[in-house]
């Protein structure tokens, strides 16, 4: 095992699609959820509810990890990452509007699939979804030899 370079790490996160959300509840107690993410302005972002558990956490401490992880189908090979930074929800309708074309794209999905979904954060019917984490601090390991 050997730490992964910058490089190696940005690679990870530009090419992975699914991250572990690690946060703290009020009480001091960890809690992990896992989502699907895209990268939009710097950040790590995705659509998280934002009226439940993970929510109240990030009232408390909003500062999260991340943890993107691959390994091969017997563990010989692996990469894993983690970012640090600064969570937020994030209600700028430009930037609204825009992450829900990215997570689209990412996604490979059809033309026009979250156009309901982006109304309803548009007009106000819903809160916003869209969840950004700054990309404060990377770390990772591989068991790739440089």
């Amino acid at each position: 095992m050997r730490p992964m370079t910058k490089e190696e790490i940005v690679d990870l996160i530009q090419d992975h699609r699914w991250t572990t959300l690690c946060t703290v509840t009020p009480d001091g107690e960890p809690y992990a959820i896992e989502f699907s993410y895209f990268l939009m302005d710097g950040c790590v972002c995705g659509m998280i509810h934002p009226e439940e558990k993970t929510s109240e956490n990030l009232k408390h401490q909003p500062r999260v990890c991340l943890k993107m992880c691959r390994a091969g189908k017997y563990n010989n090979s692996y990469e894993a990452a983690s970012v640090f930074g600064l969570s937020r929800y994030e209600s700028n309708p430009e930037l609204i509007a825009k992450a829900w074309d990215l997570l689209e794209n990412r996604f490979l999905r059809p033309a026009g699939t979250y156009v309901e979904a982006k109304r309803r954060c548009l007009s106000g019917e819903i809160k916003s979804p869209l969840f950004m984490v700054t990309m404060d601090r990377l770390t990772g390991v591989t068991s790739k030899s440089e």
